[in-house]
């Protein structure tokens, strides 16, 4: 009997053998499976975050993009006029008195206000409009000074230092601007620079008015500051405004004011102020 269950027991063990081998390999290949495939739900690793690029704003076309708002004295919206740049693009304000002009010429440029009305006149006033930017602006219409050109004062600039010179008993600095347009507006013209002291409230009109040069489009100005009673104070801040008038024409009847801080609103807007530094 011993002798005939040896094959028997050899017989088990390689079919137990058989059996491992192949709950082995099935295992294998069931592991080699799910690590090559996922199983189905399974978002799998989480991606990195994807770079965002920002596209560099392209230059506006044309040039420059103007908006801005038209309002009377009292800030109310003045709908229908017609604003635009001199040689340049033009529209109308819209019910909120708003306009846009797209495609501007940068650079210095006479921005023109006129009514549908021939009677009101036109508006003149500077502004600088930036390459390849929106330039935005606020301006106020006013039909009895409209025949007032605002020029823009390239020296000396806002908050800078003005340059005075004693001469005997008078203090005088010298200004200069742009007139770009203005002869196609008003025609022949004159140009008053008003100023005043931070000590006095008197508004100074200059006489004569300054010096026009047509050919290159702007104007100098030999203003004086104060009187030998009044001489200006070293560090003394000035408010300047520079104006354009018909020629011939009253300027202190077209201001009709007293003081440069109840100038109109379109005209006060444009002033720059200064320190004096004087030369001595």
């Amino acid at each position: 009997m011993p002798a005939k269950t040896q094959p028997s027991r050899a017989s088990d063990n390689s079919r137990r053998n058989l059996v491992i081998a192949a709950i082995t390999l099935v295992t294998a290949f069931v592991w080699l499976i799910y690590k090559i495939l996922p199983p189905s739900g399974d978002p799998g690793p989480t991606p990195g975050p994807t770079p965002v690029h920002t596209p560099t704003p392209k230059p506006l076309p044309g040039g420059g993009r103007l908006e801005g708002a038209l309002t009377d004295r009292s800030e109310n919206p003045i709908s229908g006029m017609r604003v635009g740049i001199r040689s340049g693009p033009q529209t109308q304000t819209d019910a909120q008195g708003n306009f846009v002009l797209n495609g501007a010429p940068t650079g210095d440029q006479m921005i023109i206000v006129e009514s549908a009305n021939a009677n009101t006149g036109q508006l003149a006033q500077n502004i600088h409009i930036a390459t390849g930017q929106t330039t935005k602006t606020k301006i106020i219409y006013d039909a009895q000074t409209s025949q007032l050109g605002l020029l823009a004062i390239t020296a000396p600039v806002d908050s800078g230092e003005l340059e005075v010179r004693r001469d005997g008993n008078e203090h005088r600095a010298t200004m200069y601007g742009r007139c770009d347009g203005l002869p196609q507006i008003l025609g022949g013209f004159d140009i008053w620079v008003l100023i005043k002291s931070e000590r006095d409230q008197r508004l100074w009109v200059q006489h004569p008015p300054a010096i026009i040069d047509t050919s290159a489009r702007s104007w100098r100005a030999n203003v004086m500051l104060g009187d030998p009673q009044h001489p200006p104070r070293n560090g003394e801040r000035w408010d300047i405004v520079a104006v354009a008038a018909v020629s011939n024409s009253d300027i202190r009847r077209i201001a009709n004011t007293p003081s440069l801080s109840q100038l109109p609103p379109h005209i006060s807007s444009n002033v720059v102020t200064t320190i004096t530094k004087i030369n001595r």
